[in-house]
């Protein structure tokens, strides 16, 4: 029995790097945020159907591209994703518990430009 997303792994033909913000202090009272990365992994990278992004769009959600990965439980969605030198923001994760395969990030392009390394 299969939970979850279904997908060949075949499909999964594009790298993407996801990158986790991290904040460290400067010295002075204040923190210096970067970009780090968190892993490199193979992806299905697709933009959504203009249906929706529709939808999302109602719900005050701008998503534009959906990513699926091997399922990652570390994944967040203040982290963000790099693909083809493109910063992709992680604004919902569809996550379908521990015994799925995968899970779909649903990301706004250009919603973070400085995680591109």
């Amino acid at each position: 029995m299969s939970v979850g997303l279904q997908l060949d792994p075949g499909e999964m033909t594009e790298r993407v790097t996801i990158r986790e913000k991290q904040e460290t202090g400067d010295g002075a009272g204040g923190t210096i945020v970067q970009w780090a990365d968190y892993a490199t992994r193979w992806a299905k990278v697709k933009p959504m159907s203009g249906e929706r992004r529709f939808a999302a769009a109602q719900t005050d959600h701008l998503r534009d591209t959906e990513v699926t990965v091997r399922r990652d439980p570390g994944i967040t969605e203040s982290m963000a994703i790099v693909w083809q030198g493109q910063s992709l923001d992680i604004r919902f994760i569809e996550d379908h518990g521990p015994r799925a395969a995968y899970m779909r990030l649903e990301c706004q392009a250009g919603g973070v430009e400085d995680a591109t390394p």
